[in-house]
């Protein structure tokens, strides 16, 4: 799939995604029903857009005010759905949107600009996260840390036994 915009930031999900082609194809039934009013001589208004909608139209170049750019979008997202590539990673507690937002401008400038990522909870990470792909599992808990590092923690508990009283 070859990127031709940058995808918003609030936009992490393939969930997301689907609600986007979902208010898109609800605003070209609004779009339609307004052309068609008009052209029978009933005064209409133009169908409002959602923010989100609005600004990856505009990352795309299409005009939602016209047939072509509305078709366009939805071409777009369409190719999302099913081409974009997609990590899942999983947390002890929901994370914020604003450390969401970090995760996902750096992944998208550093793996792939159209990353979509599906986000779960997992208590028994206790604490960091896990990041799967299609083919590979990367463990950044801390629980996972603390088993790989089992000897440092030994040897600190031993030395801090061992250390005189003062």
């Amino acid at each position: 799939m070859e990127p031709k915009a940058i995808l918003p930031v609030s936009v992490v999900s393939p969930g997301d995604v689907a609600r986007l082609k979902r208010a898109l194809e609800r605003h070209i039934e609004l779009a339609t029903a307004a052309r068609l009013k008009t052209k029978a001589g009933v005064a209409t208004e133009t169908p409002k857009v959602g923010k989100v909608l609005a600004e990856l139209a505009n990352g795309y170049g299409c005009d939602l005010a016209k047939q072509e750019g509305q078709e366009a979008l939805l071409k777009h997202l369409d190719t999302l759905l099913t081409k974009a590539p997609a990590v899942a990673m999983s947390f002890a507690a929901d994370p914020s949107s604003l450390f969401m937002n970090k995760i996902v401008t750096w992944l998208r400038t550093n793996i792939h600009p159209m990353l979509l990522i599906k986000v779960g909870l997992q208590p028994s990470i206790a604490a960091g996260c896990t990041l799967r792909t299609t083919s590979k599992l990367y463990d950044f808990s801390l629980k996972n840390s603390l088993r790989d590092n089992k000897h440092l923690l030994i040897e600190g508990l031993h030395a801090k036994q061992e250390a005189p009283k003062a």
